[in-house]
């Protein structure tokens, strides 16, 4: 039997677990404003749920992709707000903090994680959807939990929520 905060690897020696990280991902979600006639919509968010996590795997990825449509097209911007004190990139656990990046790709910059988000820092010049079906690729957000930071984390269940405003530029 494996006891709780433990697993075993390859060789059978037990290696802690930090728990599971659920994270609700971003609460926003719609803009609209008259001063700027532009509407923006974003749609398919979801959370992002690491699952259990061994302190000493390495870092962790998780990525979720969405849409962001403007009406009329137009570039837009986006700022984050994590859940921790004065805003920092933070998922709570009973004893301990847990920091962590975050990046943002929107549909038009290829392949790899994104640009780091800073907190309450505007990410500008960020191009929508194609098309109000949230045509060509979507726009994604990776969150990294860094390998330094997992080796001193205790286990345990985590969570956080990251908020993301999507403003017209």
């Amino acid at each position: 039997m494996i006891p709780y905060g433990e697993r075993r690897d390859k060789r059978g020696a037990g290696v802690p677990l930090i728990g599971w990280f659920r994270w609700l991902s971003a609460v926003l979600l719609f803009w609209s404003s008259a001063a700027s006639g532009m509407d923006i919509v974003v749609t398919r968010l979801n959370d992002i749920d690491f699952g259990n996590v061994a302190s000493n795997g390495g870092r962790q990825l998780a990525s979720m992709a969405f849409c962001v449509n403007v009406f009329p097209q137009a570039p837009y911007q986006i700022v984050a707000y994590g859940s921790g004190p004065a805003n920092r990139f933070e998922l709570g656990g009973e004893t301990q903090q847990v920091r962590y990046r975050a990046f943002y790709r929107d549909r038009a910059r290829g392949n790899g994680r994104g640009t780091r988000l800073r907190r309450a820092r505007p990410l500008v010049g960020q191009r929508p959807s194609r098309d109000g079906n949230c045509g060509g690729p979507p726009a994604q957000l990776t969150i990294v939990l860094p390998r330094r930071v997992l080796a001193r984390t205790t286990p345990g269940s985590y969570s956080g929520t990251l908020t993301l405003t999507v403003a017209p530029e």
